[in-house]
């Protein structure tokens, strides 16, 4: 069965919690791949259900590939519950193959009871995965069975804050400075209000990066608008009162640490303010 990014989440995270899920990505021009593809299917077929064979076109799924944070070809990645448990790149040999799947499906039979898809474990999984559809909608599930969950608040609200920050802000609201992560939604607040200012008259060498880093956050171009933020400071610093690295300070908390972004234009920006 051939998956695109439209039939992921179908084919592959939700089949996942009814049998183990094989997932083979390949590309036409790939030699190996092609030697691979054909000992996946015998094996396929001989587990008879077992587990389950899936096929990813990387030239055709170029942002399933990216998310899967593939860097060779060919790549096997073994999915259970819900996550990435077992994984090789190469055209291995089959017995080695085998021996393989026989350990995994020995691991996964001798493993606790997973935890259940809409935790907060597997909303941070599927975010690391790229997969933020499914994170959102693990949320919202968490909050309906328990809508007095803060972290699945504030991570809810951090989702949702590109796309529709007064809705994220509503998620939050009530928040006090003796919450967890308060500030995460002092920084989504702050930012709003930056972003609200950029409707105005400005003026100023720095008004137009500003003004292009805030359309780039609201298109999730989270690299752009930091890049446009960070020319503010060069440019003009007094522009709303240091708005360029104020900007950049709260984006930097709404994405979070282990965020690219943060980590690339954190050392970035500290390199321009010293």
């Amino acid at each position: 069965m051939d998956v695109t990014v439209a039939t992921f989440e179908e084919e592959v995270i939700k089949a996942s919690f009814q049998h183990p899920v094989l997932v083979d990505l390949w590309a036409p021009w790939c030699g190996p791949c092609k030697v691979l593809g054909p000992v996946l299917d015998k094996l396929a077929m001989e587990a008879a259900g077992q587990w389950k064979l899936v096929k990813i076109n990387t030239d055709e799924e170029q942002q399933l590939a990216q998310a899967l944070r593939i860097q060779s070809l060919p790549a096997v990645k073994l999915f259970f519950q819900g996550r990435l448990i077992s994984e090789f790149n190469g055209a291995q040999p089959e017995n080695v193959i085998r021996d393989w799947l026989n350990q995994a499906m020995s691991a996964m039979g001798e493993a606790a009871e997973p935890p259940p898809p809409t935790g907060i474990d597997f909303v941070k999984e599927m975010m690391a995965a790229g997969r933020m559809d499914v994170a959102a909608q693990a949320l919202v599930q968490i909050l309906q069975e328990d809508p007095d969950n803060k972290e699945a608040r504030v991570m809810l609200a951090r989702l949702q804050f590109p796309q529709n920050p007064v809705a994220a802000l509503e998620v939050v609201e009530g928040w006090t400075e003796e919450d967890p992560h308060a500030d995460v939604v002092q920084a989504m607040k702050d930012l709003n209000t930056i972003l609200g200012q950029a409707q105005e008259s400005l003026s100023g060498v720095g008004v137009e990066s500003f003004t292009l880093g805030c359309e780039s956050f609201l298109k999730a171009d989270f690299a752009g608008a930091a890049e446009n933020w960070i020319d503010v400071v060069r440019k003009d610093r007094k522009l709303l009162e240091d708005g360029g690295r104020r900007a950049c300070v709260a984006l930097f908390l709404i994405l979070g640490n282990e965020h690219p972004v943060t980590d690339d234009f954190r050392r970035t920006l500290s390199s321009v303010l010293f």
